[in-house]
């Protein structure tokens, strides 16, 4: 079975090992990918354990829970633009949009999360956002972008199956 973070590795090889604690996320693009593999399987505690501890005292299980519970499913995640990462890096950002279900209509995340690495293990900040009128980049501690995107059933399926979203995904 393919990981449903996107990157055509066996589920196994990819975010299954992150998930169960065996290896830790070694960039923020893995751990983005990992944290988006986790809310397709609404695993509240790796999503919880992957926030900074600010963020940890500022969320809830129960609402990352709630959020993960009104999905009906996750249909793709699309990596738009990733930090380079040296070794000394301790603070990088990972632009992404993530797809999909929601009240049978397809819907979409658009956010440039921030990560930092804390005693050597990355972990979620926040997102940012830009303000047109500074043009610099402005901390902010809420929900992502989230648009419905109008997917007609002859369309070729998010999901990257490369069939029609009629033969596919359509519930």
């Amino acid at each position: 079975m393919l990981c449903p973070c996107g990157s055509q590795k066996k589920y196994l090889e990819c975010c299954s090992l992150l998930l169960s604690g065996e290896v830790s996320a070694t960039t923020p693009e893995a751990l983005m990918r990992s944290r988006y593999t986790a809310f397709s399987q609404k695993n509240v505690d790796y999503l919880f354990s992957t926030l900074t501890p600010e963020l940890q005292a500022q969320n809830s299980r129960e609402e990352l829970l709630a959020f993960a519970d009104a999905v009906e499913s996750w249909t793709k995640l699309e990596i738009l633009n990733a930090s380079v990462v040296s070794s000394y890096t301790t603070e990088a950002n990972v632009e992404f949009a993530a797809y999909f279900i929601h009240d049978s209509r397809e819907q979409r995340i658009h956010e440039n999360s921030h990560f930092v690495k804390q005693d050597g293990k990355w972990f979620y900040a926040g997102h940012f956002h830009q303000c047109s009128s500074h043009h610099h980049h402005h901390h902010r501690h809420h929900e992502p972008s989230v648009t419905a995107v109008k997917i007609g059933r002859n369309d070729l399926c998010h999901c990257g199956s490369g069939k029609k979203y009629k033969k596919c995904c359509i519930t």
